[in-house]
């Protein structure tokens, strides 16, 4: 199975300040693409998981990330990774109307800081990771291979998940 894979970002604004008898005039633009082919070397990766679960009410979705972890890809195969390169979590307003989570569990992969650790994703908001060098982060069975995604309230959400790795 191949997999290719394409990003793009951009971020562009003005930002005008009056400065005595003047206005300063900034345009910041940032922009980022990447291309990852198919692979398991620099800007390559040979894994994708997709899925848009539903998170019950104040629950925990622990995801194991390595062999032998349990997750399937789209085509039912078994999605296992030994290098971390992309995440993506994005909380559809509409189906996600609670903050959700993603958090470093004990044996959590260390794209976080220490256990315990998260990043808030609210109402509408995304989360974009990528790390497309070589290495990527290491994912290590049974010590370095969960990823928590939490629901911080009562009602049911139903984030989109993009976790992108090299077999090797």
């Amino acid at each position: 199975m191949a997999l290719t894979t394409e990003f793009s970002f951009r971020v562009a604004g003005s930002i005008t300040k009056t400065l005595g008898a003047l206005t300063a005039l900034i345009k910041p633009d940032v922009q980022m693409s990447l291309a990852l082919a198919s692979g398991i070397l620099l800007d390559q990766a040979d894994k994708m998981y997709y899925s848009r679960p539903t998170i019950t009410g104040s629950a925990t979705l622990s995801l194991d990330v390595a062999t032998a972890g349990g997750l399937l890809d789209v085509f039912g195969d078994a999605f296992a990774i030994a290098k971390l390169k992309v995440v993506v979590i994005k909380s559809l307003l509409s189906i996600c109307p609670n903050e959700v989570r993603l958090s470093r569990p004990a044996n959590g992969v260390p794209i976080l800081g220490a256990t315990g650790d998260f990043i808030v994703i609210g109402p509408g908001g995304s989360l974009v990771w990528i790390a497309p060098a070589l290495a990527g982060v290491a994912v290590t069975a049974a010590t370095g291979d969960l990823m928590d995604i939490v629901n911080t309230a009562a009602g049911n959400v139903q984030p989109e998940i993009v976790i992108i790795g090299a077999s090797a």
